[in-house]
């Protein structure tokens, strides 16, 4: 009886190892390609706030010179 129990014990965990490394795997590569898009989209909101910023401060010189 015990040496089923240890059979499929190890089954266990000759099955379970394996499919916790792929799992581990797949999470590091999606949050990897979350993190990619989030510094992309990051980037494109930075430069559309620089370029508003740089609007205002063309429109307050010229206000300004008036």
């Amino acid at each position: 009886m015990m040496g089923h129990l240890n059979t499929g014990l190890f089954s266990v965990f000759a099955l379970g190892i394996p499919l916790l490394t792929i799992v581990l795997y797949a999470f590091a590569i999606y949050f990897l390609i979350s993190a990619i898009r989030f510094m992309k989209r990051k980037q494109e909101l930075d430069q559309e706030l620089l370029y508003k910023l740089d609007r205002i401060l063309e429109i307050n010189s010229s206000k300004e010179k008036e």
